[in-house]
């Protein structure tokens, strides 16, 4: 998300002639995309190129990333430019991505917050998908009309595609219980209990099923889990099995 806010902000707030093409913040459904790409036509690209320079410094700095990096290359295609360009990308960056409200029950647990999942923008079309979550159902609906607010005014349609309901775990269920306990025949320690911002598909299945279902979420050694370096170990998922097997067995 980062670097598609860097690039947004970029061409927002430093002066230089430019026109822009496009915008693509996409790599597939469900990844985060690890780079952002845009053409523009530069009237300067000196100006440019040292306007970028000082402000991929600042940034460096300011998030702590000091492998960012960009590339420019010519495309030496003729393309429409995008007539109110001004106006698409204040809207973008008026549209608040990261956290919201912090749990006031759990430290250090986020509780609502939005992400920005894609973004394709042309001089014929803008394709932007927002993936807002919350803990708190009424601080969802807020957080949509804040959405709504924002767009309202403009040409663009916003729609609802569903949403997840949120997940107010409880670490004395007795479901809960069982899981540590059938981890904990399988490794020399106990597992470590959390609440985390994610894993929204339990609390869904808990909605549609009924008032006194639970759910909890157990996973497998992962990493870099959505983005393209996604990976597990294949040895965790085993243990997971037969924890699971467990688990179930004591359930019937």
């Amino acid at each position: 998300m980062k670097c598609c806010k860097i690039l947004i902000d970029f061409l927002c707030e430093y002066w230089f002639s430019y026109e822009l093409v496009s915008i693509t913040w996409w790599t597939a459904y469900n990844v985060i995309p690890s780079s952002v790409e845009t053409v523009i036509w530069i009237d300067n690209p000196d100006i440019f190129k040292d306007s970028l320079n000082k402000y991929f410094e600042l940034i460096k700095t300011r998030f702590n990333c000091p492998d960012i990096t960009y590339s420019i290359e010519p495309t030496g295609k003729i393309m429409d430019i995008i007539d109110e360009k001004d106006f698409i990308l204040e809207k973008i960056k008026d549209t608040k991505i990261w956290v919201y409200e912090m749990s006031s029950k759990i430290p250090n647990l986020v509780q609502t917050s939005m992400n920005l999942w894609i973004l394709r923008l042309s001089a014929t079309w803008l394709e932007l998908t927002y993936l807002p979550r919350s803990r708190d159902m009424e601080e969802f609906e807020i957080l949509l009309s804040k959405l709504e607010r924002i767009y309202k005014n403009s040409w663009y349609g916003l729609n609802i595609d569903s949403k997840y309901p949120g997940w107010q775990d409880d670490p004395e269920w007795r479901l809960v219980k069982i899981a540590s306990e059938e981890f904990t025949k399988l490794n020399s320690n106990s597992p470590e209990i959390v609440a985390v911002h994610a894993w929204l598909e339990c609390w869904a299945l808990v909605a549609w099923l009924s008032s006194d279902a639970n759910a909890i979420s157990i996973w497998p050694n992962m990493h870099d889990i959505h983005s393209v370096n996604e990976r597990v170990e294949i040895a965790s998922v085993e243990k997971i099995e037969k924890i699971l097997e467990g688990i179930l067995g004591r359930l019937v």
